[in-house]
């Protein structure tokens, strides 16, 4: 593709701030305000951000403008079994909970649409070598994915790292890390909870570390080195008054 016809596809995307959802249908004609990251998990009036075209540098801004029109009514209320998901795992790293069960395929799409939602009108794509991709906005297959219709496949989806040592963090902090490759975003780096997670969107790639999924990218070493698990039935929290408790994870309905 010509730089000419890139420059075009891109503008093109970026005009169409619509819902991302059309491929899926009913949408509604009312655009919401989406925010990038749920704001069950911004428990602050204000929040740290950087990495955006718009913020290379932290800068504070208030929760409620950490926001995007880019879903309609109808389908931003239909991902809210998502955003409920993605909360029972941040309050089990945050309390001594116990017997806690959630859908797999709930949470693996939350992951999806917060990926895609901070992704809207970057000069990527988002995903590897899906049909109909342009940049700055997702695939018709990865739409439906989110919405149910259609299920990730090829050893893609949902991992979480093995590390030996813990996630430093620190309560309402969110880390979403896009690896993009000749701007085409194969999958991404969350830190939730005190646990790091992969989220793969390259078809039929061996998801074994970050070293292998992102060699230039400056990531430290027990970090790139971390073997990965693939879509777990459990994950341990370990909490600081010695206690722990356990996150289970139903895959059945996939």
């Amino acid at each position: 593709m010509h730089r000419d016809d890139s420059e075009r596809e891109l503008a093109e995307s970026r005009k169409r701030r619509k819902c991302w959802a059309e491929h899926v249908g009913g949408c509604c004609t009312e655009i919401s305000r989406e925010h990038l990251i749920s704001k069950s998990l911004l428990p602050k009036t204000t929040v740290l951000v950087e990495g955006f075209d718009w913020c290379r540098q932290p800068v504070s801004i208030g929760r409620d403008r950490l926001v995007s029109k880019v879903l309609c009514r109808t389908h931003n209320s239909l991902l809210e079994p998502a955003d409920r998901a993605i909360a029972s795992f941040v309050s089990i790293a945050n309390e001594p909970l116990t017997d806690v069960v959630v859908s797999g395929r709930w949470l693996e799409r939350w992951f999806i649409k917060t990926l895609v939602n901070i992704s809207i009108g970057t000069n990527d794509h988002i995903g590897e070598g899906m049909a109909g991709s342009v940049r700055g906005w997702p695939p018709p297959y990865l739409a439906q994915v989110t919405f149910g219709s259609l299920s990730l496949t090829h050893r893609m989806g949902l991992y979480i790292l093995n590390c030996e040592e813990p996630y430093k963090y620190r309560q309402g902090e969110i880390l979403c890390i896009p690896l993009a490759r000749d701007h085409r975003i194969g999958g991404a780096l969350f830190g939730i909870g005190g646990v790091y997670l992969f989220l793969s969107l390259n078809p039929g790639a061996q998801v074994t570390n970050l070293a292998a999924m992102a060699p230039h990218a400056s990531f430290s070493e027990h970090l790139r080195s971390a073997s990965m698990t693939y879509r777990p039935d459990w994950v341990n929290f370990a909490h600081k008054d010695g206690s722990s408790a356990r996150f289970s994870i139903d895959w059945s309905s996939l």
